[in-house]
């Protein structure tokens, strides 16, 4: 994804507390034939030296089938927003 110098956020405590303080993203990932993406709340936690976005989406949801290990997806933070659970 293309992000103008501009916009560019390299700071990773400035990403970790955007994340914090914004929790509900867009899941973006490659299907079989299509691109799938689903909106989902994630929080980001620290395992040792590395850094996991967890969250939930249905089990019912093609998209799934898309969230194995190695592949690449795309989360996309957003402000401002409504989510009933």
């Amino acid at each position: 994804m293309y992000v103008s110098k501009i916009n560019l956020q390299t700071n990773a405590d400035a990403i970790r507390k955007y994340i914090a303080e914004n929790g509900f993203a867009t899941i973006i990932s490659m299907g079989e034939n299509e691109i799938m993406a689903t909106h989902t709340p994630l929080m980001l936690e620290k395992e040792g030296e590395n850094e996991f976005l967890y969250g939930h989406i249905a089990k019912a949801n093609d998209q799934v089938s898309t969230l194995v290990d190695g592949s690449k997806v795309l989360a996309i933070f957003m402000e401002n927003h409504t989510y009933i659970s």
